[in-house]
């Protein structure tokens, strides 16, 4: 039997505590790379490109703590990982620099790829919580794996365009109004 673990040790260990670490480091390492520049624009696109998979696997690995694997866990992974997404995504772009150098581009490459990690990594770990939490699932999972590893491919996609929606709508909103009450 696994010991109870207190909230507040699930909170440290959590989704949000590794995503706001990792985060808090980009925007380190941001500050030390100057704007515009030629060899940081080739450093910044490549980190534009590799963002979506990296915060994907940072928010999700935090499913192996003790106390994950919920679906209270799995809701706040997705939700903090777009968090992470957008803060990070702008400020990886405002590091391209001024003038027109594919910052709108980089944003929607940002959120298609993202939303594409985290459906694989929502079914993955979607199956991985409903095997611990019903058991007959975990045994016909067993019992046939390349079907149901199939079924939880199949299941990403989905997953993916469900949730390229809701953050592409989400995003648009909170960054339309964000510019409107910014820019006078």
């Amino acid at each position: 039997m696994m010991p109870s673990i207190t909230p507040s040790v699930g909170w440290l260990l959590g989704p949000e505590a590794a995503l706001a670490a990792f985060t808090l480091g980009l925007f380190g390492f941001c500050a030390r790379v100057g704007s515009g520049e030629n060899w940081n624009v080739l450093l910044v696109e490549k980190l534009i490109w590799a963002l979506p998979f990296v915060i994907t696997l940072v928010a999700f690995a935090t499913a192996c703590a003790p106390g994950a694997r919920t679906w209270g866990w799995l809701g706040r992974a997705l939700f903090f990982g777009y968090i992470a997404l957008l803060f990070c995504a702008g400020r990886l772009i405002a590091g391209l620099g001024p003038g027109a150098k594919g910052q709108d581009a980089a944003f929607i490459l940002v959120i298609v790829f993202g939303s594409a990690a985290m459906a694989m990594a929502t079914s993955v770990c979607g199956a991985w919580i409903l095997a611990e939490k019903s058991p007959a699932f975990g045994l016909w999972f067993q019992s046939s794996k390349l079907l149901g590893s199939l079924l939880v491919l199949v299941s990403a996609v989905p997953i993916a365009v469900g949730l390229g929606v809701v953050a592409t709508i989400a995003s648009s909103l909170l960054l339309g109004t964000y510019v409107a009450f910014t820019r006078r």
